[in-house]
């Protein structure tokens, strides 16, 4: 989400619509932990393993013409 002032905000969904949600989950409200758990679960089973850097730097070489 941009803000009117140029600030990108990101977050799930729920985080923006309910102006409430973090204090609701910090106060361990049933429904907010689920979600939270869920989004978090989602983030963690991403694969953000870089590749070593002279592999990057290859498969760069490779798309970008000089």
């Amino acid at each position: 989400m941009l803000d009117p002032n140029g600030v990108l905000r990101f977050a799930f969904e729920q985080w923006f619509t309910d102006p409430c949600f973090y204090d609701k989950l910090t106060d361990q409200e049933e429904a907010k932990v689920e979600i939270f758990e869920k989004v978090k679960e989602l983030m963690d089973a991403e694969d953000f393993t870089l590749p070593p850097l002279d592999v990057a730097v290859e498969k760069l070489r490779e798309t970008v013409s000089v």
